[in-house]
């Protein structure tokens, strides 16, 4: 009778090897001159040396590090923790309140709209020259076919001519050209209001009296007293 043949083992699976952490290259920042008096005076040897603001990015910031020459430096760019900026008076990275990074400018809203030229409209010369259109009511014209605008000279470079402009007046309000403003239509100045045309009396005749007589009196005579 034959032994039993014995299984071999299983061999054991080779674990593949883990590969090592490839370590994060610092970024260079083309254009930008590491600080040689800063090098100079501190090497960048304290935690908070040689740290500057990114220039365009609030979330980044520059680190530079000495060459082997001892006097010039790298830039590198470095990132800031998730939802924080540079606040390059601490030199670390900050809560965006702290932050030094400087905010985008947002462009002023004009406060009027845009006036619009008026064509056809030839400025005073003598208001101009009289004037320089410099008080608060100078050269202020009514609209020749709105009530509800006015028409505003600007003097140009020139200082002699004006160029005109059309600007309305707030709601519900007319030009009132004599006290060169706007003002309650009952004020206004303006020939273009609508004419309104008279009441007519009214085209039905008046009612008519009632065509049945009055009611009579009775015809009977009153009741006369019984005879003893």
């Amino acid at each position: 009778t034959p032994e039993p043949t014995t299984p071999k083992p299983t061999p054991e699976p080779t674990p593949e090897p883990t590969p090592e952490p490839t370590p994060e290259r610092p970024t260079p920042l083309p254009g930008f001159v590491c600080s040689l008096d800063d090098i100079a005076n501190t090497q960048c040897l304290g935690p908070k040396d040689c740290l500057y603001p990114h220039p365009t990015d609030c979330n980044k910031f520059i680190h530079c590090e000495i060459n082997a020459d001892g006097v010039t430096g790298r830039p590198t760019v470095k990132d800031c923790p998730a939802d924080l900026e540079w606040n390059d008076i601490k030199k670390q990275c900050d809560w965006p309140v702290n932050s030094t990074c400087p905010k985008p400018t947002e462009a002023p809203q004009p406060t009027n709209p845009p006036s619009t030229q008026s064509p056809g409209f030839v400025c005073s010369l003598d208001d101009i020259s009289n004037t320089q259109c410099l008080g608060p009511k100078d050269c202020l014209y009514p609209h020749p076919s709105n009530c509800h605008q006015f028409i505003h000279c600007e003097v140009n470079a020139d200082g002699v001519t004006g160029r005109p402009t059309v600007k309305d007046c707030p709601a519900e309000l007319e030009w009132n050209d004599n006290k060169k403003e706007c003002d309650w239509p009952v004020n206004s100045t303006c020939p273009n209001k609508p004419t309104q045309a008279p009441t007519q009396p009214p085209t039905q005749p008046p009612t008519q009296p009632p065509t049945q007589p009055p009611t009579q009196p009775p015809t009977q005579p009153p009741t006369e007293p019984p005879t003893q």
